[in-house]
């Protein structure tokens, strides 16, 4: 009985070791080392299928300024939310990761160009609008950079460069606004 309940200790210890391992603690979202395996498996079914796949890589504008007037509960929480945003408007297949900070990547196993000009222009839209929580609205808006498999690349180093330069350069844009 005693071993039993030993091995089912460590079963659960195992399995939260993994989400530990795999999610972002804060908004229980996929992390980047979980984020780079599923870059690595959409790859590899490029390879065999033909098909390509777009990563989103997103920087959320006006961040700090939420976390410096608000206080870092109120961005944590905002955090939480724009998580929720964009988990709420991908597909079941796709994948939405947090990078790191204020970065979030969005991993579209398909899509065709109609599909992913109306996804980035929704998914901008609703970050224009100010996101209440509790009696406080933080205006943010965001910085998208994209790479699509294979035209931008074929390693995951290669596509993840891609995206981040290209949300660099729309930051950089947005400044001079």
């Amino acid at each position: 009985m005693e071993l039993n309940l030993r091995n089912e200790k460590n079963i659960e210890l195992s399995k939260r070791l993994e989400i530990l391992a795999n999610y972002d603690t804060l908004t229980g979202l996929p992390n980047r080392r979980l984020f780079f395996k599923e870059i690595d498996s959409a790859i590899e079914a490029c390879k065999i299928s033909h098909t390509g796949f777009a990563i989103l890589f997103i920087d959320l504008d006006g961040f700090k300024k939420v976390n410096d007037t608000f206080g870092h509960d109120i961005g944590d929480r905002l955090l939480q939310r724009c998580a929720e945003i964009f988990k709420s408007i991908v597909r079941d297949e796709d994948v939405v990761g947090r990078f790191g900070g204020d970065e979030f990547v969005i991993l579209l196993k398909r899509f065709e160009a109609p599909y992913l000009e109306n996804f980035v222009k929704q998914l901008k839209y609703i970050l224009s609008k100010p996101i209440d929580i509790d009696e406080n609205s933080c205006v943010i808006g965001l910085s998208l950079g994209m790479s699509k498999c294979p035209e931008n690349g074929s390693s995951r180093n290669e596509l993840i460069k891609f995206a981040d330069s290209a949300m660099y350069a729309e930051k950089i844009k947005n400044r001079s606004v």
